[in-house]
């Protein structure tokens, strides 16, 4: 009410201070509808229980002596555990209406709910002059799931409440309670916690479990102003992309209720599309020096922006490791995604084509050939035999060991019986073989990737390139303005699906580093494996008369390219 809403200027210089002015209150007051008293009284609920739990912290300290609490009944460790119980049950039943609420589908609501230090819910009740008022809803329950999660996690099999967690659930758990009730100053941004210190914890919990539970190590510690861009940056992504999508007015309120809150200077128009809009804003974010990573094509020139933004922009679940073990980043700031969720992902954005992207200068993305590489199999997705042996011959890390990590294929296949006939018979999946040096050693690396039909049935060479945005690898096609037809992949089981980053030298350096599970005490202490190796970068104009070494390249592959199509640079 306070902005000028006839006034695009004022609109854009209101927004853009919006994060400042809902972390810097003291307390920020939130007036649910009417229609929305379903979740006024699942926040009461879960309100009272915090509230109850807190009156007990003592029975979460190991230290405190058992007898002063009742033996049984109210107050008792079994009363204590079936309150916390419910507390997450009754959590998971608020987080499946969310999109039913009119406050949680609306997208500018998101800047208070997220960035407010705490909040305090009202219920407009027509004709009431006392409203109910709930208090301190965000810090009270975030704080007693924290205290409940570093219970679990410390006591393992020997606590004395039964809170209905394993141990392998209690980060996942906490996790979901983080994206619901986003709290910048008490969670840490991946890159804040030593990877070594997570690993010692999850050996150790007694020992302290605020690096486990991605929390910060001093909150009342003041972050640098980069930290603090950082950190709010992916916890907002993380919340807003990780939930479910909101609703706006304006598509370009769905990219700026987010990117004003983390104070990004851009062009905000509210007429923008939200392809224009994330453009403006992802741009902006490189220019301040932000690294971005790109999974998918946009089937334009400008290939700097990828519209598959919010499926990579909130850290992914490994959906073949058992307990969900989570990956710590975004994986558009890591590079690393889920394998089944990029599969389905990347299938998705074949189908998909914006022409209304702005021309930026820094749209057009220069490419350097990959020397000596091929597109050695395509086949259609529908043809399931031959696309799981091409997909299991460029997957490392065996079948899954049956007890932290199970395998790709069945899920895989899942995923693509929920998939539209017509989607799965437009696509193809492609197999890359990239020659590298390891030492003394010459090889061939696996990459994959998905792509529409038409871009290996149309006339024109594809070939394997380094892009200069990233430095990743990709397919790009000759015939289309050399343009970037996919990302190639890597992708064990174990560790996800990785894009692969080339430096201007041409050595390729990918860590393959499992999730740690915190209820498997051996998993903090697996190996890392590292693929290092060295590709020979070339001008795209060489690649046209370059064939050698590929009649040795087939026989490698075998009896597959037999069953497939083999399609030559």
């Amino acid at each position: 009410m306070s902005i000028n809403q006839k006034d695009s200027a004022d609109i854009a210089a209101q927004v853009s201070v919006m994060g400042e002015i809902y972390s810097g209150a003291e307390r920020v007051s939130v007036l649910l509808p009417e229609s929305d008293k379903e979740a006024f009284d699942v926040l009461a609920d879960l309100l009272s229980m915090a509230t109850t739990l807190l009156s007990r912290k003592g029975q979460f300290d190991r230290t405190q002596a058992v007898e002063q609490w009742p033996a049984n009944g109210p107050g008792s460790f079994t009363d204590t555990g079936m309150i916390a119980k419910r507390f997450f049950t009754v959590m998971d039943d608020f987080q499946t209406k969310l999109r039913e609420y009119q406050y949680w589908m609306r997208a500018w609501t998101f800047q208070e709910w997220a960035t407010a230090h705490d909040i305090e819910v009202g219920l407009d009740i027509p004709g009431e002059e006392r409203r109910p008022v709930l208090q301190k809803v965000k810090s009270t329950i975030v704080y007693v799931a924290i205290m409940i999660t570093d219970y679990k996690l410390r006591q393992g099999q020997y606590a004395r409440m039964d809170i209905g967690l394993t141990r392998g659930l209690a980060k996942p758990k906490l996790d979901q309670i983080k994206r619901l009730f986003p709290f910048e100053n008490a969670f840490a941004s991946p890159n804040e916690i030593p990877d070594a210190e997570i690993r010692f914890q999850t050996l150790m919990p007694n020992a302290g479990t605020s690096a486990l539970l991605g929390l910060r190590s001093n909150p009342g510690q003041p972050r640098t102003a980069e930290e603090q861009f950082s950190a709010r940056l992916r916890l907002m992504l993380d919340s807003f992309t990780g939930m479910h999508r909101r609703k706006a007015t304006f598509e370009a309120d769905m990219v700026c209720c987010w990117a004003s809150m983390c104070n990004i200077a851009y062009h905000y128009s509210k007429d923008d599309s939200l392809p224009v809009a994330l453009a403006k804003v992802t741009r902006a974010l490189r220019q301040r020096g932000v690294k971005l990573y790109n999974f998918t094509s946009n089937g334009q020139p400008e290939q700097d922006i990828d519209l598959a933004f919010f499926a990579y922009s909130a850290a992914h679940e490994q959906v073949n490791a058992i307990n969900m073990a989570p990956f710590p980043d975004a994986p558009i700031f890591s590079g690393r995604a889920d394998t089944v969720k990029h599969f389905v992902t990347s299938l998705a954005a074949c189908h998909k084509r914006h022409a209304n992207i702005p021309h930026a200068a820094s749209g057009d993305v220069p490419v350097q050939a990959v020397a000596g590489a091929v597109v050695a199999l395509a086949t259609s997705l529908s043809d399931l035999p031959s696309l799981l042996k091409a997909f299991s011959s460029a997957t490392s890390g065996g079948d899954g060991d049956g007890m932290m990590f199970t395998s790709l294929m069945p899920l895989l296949v899942a995923a693509l019986a929920r998939l539209s006939a017509q989607m799965i018979e437009t696509s193809a999946f492609i197999l890359a073989a990239v020659p590298v040096r390891r030492g003394d050693r010459r090889e061939y690396l696996r990459l994959w990737a998905v792509c529409p039909s038409w871009v290996v049935v149309e006339e024109g060479d594809l070939y394997v390139a380094r892009e200069g945005l990233n430095g990743t690898l990709v397919l790009v096609k000759e015939s289309t303005r050399r343009s970037i037809v996919a990302y190639l992949t890597v992708t064990d089981t174990r560790c996800g699906t990785f894009l692969a980053p080339v430096s201007e030298h041409g050595r390729l350096e990918i860590l393959l580093r499992a999730p740690i599970r915190s209820d498997i005490l051996s998993s903090g202490d697996q190996a890392d494996r590292r693929l290092s190796a060295t590709l020979e970068l070339v001008d795209p104009s060489v690649v046209a008369s370059d064939r050698c070494g590929r009649e040795l390249l087939w026989q490698s592959f075998g009896d597959m390219a037999a069953s497939t199509s083999v399609i030559q640079s």
